[in-house]
């Protein structure tokens, strides 16, 4: 990652092809958090991916929002460095697990996520890695979304964890679990009220690495 420069424009070395200060694809709050460069991948991986969700829970129970994924090539320069925008539309479920993945959690959502041909902003790239689906040019991904913005006394959590668990496209009774997917933030409109309308955010602790 490039040095934080006052007033550096983000624009490349004309002599180096280095790109330094601010990458432009990545939001404020990331800002020299997010590994650009994909440094700390190992010499097989050619990118890192992160992904950000802003969205609510209106009154009528549902989630409603964007997921964008970054993807971030290993090379010096950001050219090739892309973002895909998710449209997510998720209602409240309860699924009859064998096995709990998260007994704490204090709500289940379940529904789509959806690339639209208009968010494709990346080549194509695999999104095997993240929703257990190999059809690349897929549109739609169904997901169920655990919650846990309450801690077992029932006082509101710092962060709130956030696992998925993404339907596989091979055998629809299965479903790829992530347990930590993000960290994230759910204030509700009326305090104390968890259930009701609330703005919802999260992000990744971390990048994920991706190879050929």
């Amino acid at each position: 990652m490039g040095d934080d420069t006052s007033g550096d424009t983000g624009s490349p070395d004309s002599d180096s092809g280095i790109d330094y200060g601010p990458h432009p694809l990545v939001p404020e709050a990331y800002q020299y958090l997010w590994d650009t460069d994909a440094s700390g991948c190992a010499d097989g991986d050619y990118a890192i991916v992160y992904h950000t969700f802003t969205g609510a829970i209106g009154a009528a129970g549902k989630l409603t929002g964007t997921e964008e994924y970054y993807w971030f090539l290993k090379a010096e320069s950001w050219e090739g460095d892309c973002f895909d925008t998710f449209d997510v539309d998720l209602k409240a479920s309860e699924t009859n697990w064998s096995s709990d993945p998260c007994e704490g959690c204090d709500l289940e959502l379940s529904g789509t996520w959806n690339l639209a041909d208009e968010n494709r902003s990346c080549p194509d790239y695999d999104y095997e890695s993240f929703f257990a689906n190999d059809r690349v040019t897929a549109d739609t991904f169904n997901v169920i979304i655990l919650l846990d913005p309450l801690s077992p006394a029932g006082n509101p959590n710092t962060t709130t964890l956030v696992m998925a668990a993404f339907q596989d496209d091979d055998d629809p009774s299965s479903y790829a679990f992530n347990v930590d997917y993000a960290r994230g933030d759910f204030v509700p409109d009326t305090e104390g009220d968890y259930e009701g309308p609330a703005a919802v955010t999260w992000a990744p602790t971390a990048g994920l690495c991706v190879s050929e």
